[in-house]
């Protein structure tokens, strides 16, 4: 009995050890980092404080489903000990959670797996999902699509969370416009003023559409929706890309802002 005590506590203070790591790691911005820490430190003991932290990190990788387990999981342990200070932010988290996994339980996440099974690629897919999220009409890739402020937001947004939270190899092309795409710069496009409530809401339903599948198959998708994102402000800024000598492979001000900072020269190509 001595010793199954000593481990328990050996244990318990192992696991907060280790979620207070993955706290100063997410307070440093380093949150894959604390993404591991916090598993690490659910293994060891049976607190809802790193449960409830890996689930919003979870969020930030549209994973909500995987997310909403840990936040049932937390709100368990939270009545046992009975530490109200938790237990709302937990509540919260949860009625956001069971909202954007609706399609979990409302019969759609079937027919879109089903869906995505019978077609032979999933390209079409990927882009009527972006048109019902944004409200944009039936094939409307392209110049226009570019053009919007709102599109050139959500591009830049999403190379961002995913360098911030996700797993790199899971999204080679996402890698790729990182490398193209300096993070200062990402930074001056998300600080761009938005129609916030225009663009959480079209954010909200793509979450929504996204995280009906399972890691693998969001990741094709949201692979090919940054693509064809990038094209698009690419089609917007030189005209069909295809045909264009002028395009050197990213947009015209991130060009402009390599050229600024020195990192090319003029007529120099990126990539």
């Amino acid at each position: 009995m001595d010793k199954f005590i000593k481990r328990k506590v050996r244990d318990y203070h192992k696991g907060k050890e280790l979620f207070e790591q993955g706290v100063h790691a997410a307070n440093n911005g380093d949150f894959k980092t604390a993404f591991t820490f916090y598993t690490q430190s659910i293994a060891e003991r049976g607190d809802p404080s790193p449960y409830l932290n890996r689930a919003r990190i979870l969020f930030k990788r549209i994973r909500y489903w995987e997310g909403l387990q840990d936040l049932l999981v937390a709100r368990d342990l939270d009545l046992e000990k009975d530490r109200l200070f938790i237990r709302d932010e937990i509540d919260q988290e949860i009625v956001f959670a069971e909202a954007m996994t609706g399609n979990y339980r409302n019969g759609i996440r079937e027919k879109l797996i089903a869906d995505f099974d019978r077609r032979s690629d999933e390209h079409d897919i990927a882009m009527r999902i972006v048109e019902v999220s944004f409200g944009l009409p039936e094939g409307s890739w392209g110049f226009a699509l570019g053009a919007n402020p709102l599109f050139e937001f959500h591009f830049f947004n999403e190379l961002d969370n995913i360098r911030l939270f996700d797993e790199l190899e899971n999204y080679p092309t996402a890698r790729e416009y990182l490398q193209l795409y300096p993070a200062d710069f990402i930074q001056q496009k998300i600080s761009v003023p938005i129609d916030d409530d225009a663009y959480k809401k079209a954010e909200l339903m793509l979450h929504g559409f996204l995280c009906s599948y399972d890691q693998k198959r969001m990741c094709q998708l949201r692979e090919y929706i940054l693509y064809r994102m990038h094209d698009a402000l690419l089609t917007a800024d030189y005209g069909s890309t295809g045909l264009s000598s002028e395009c050197r492979g990213v947009t015209k001000d991130a060009y402009e802002y390599l050229i600024k900072n020195k990192t090319i020269q003029r007529g120099d190509y990126v990539g």
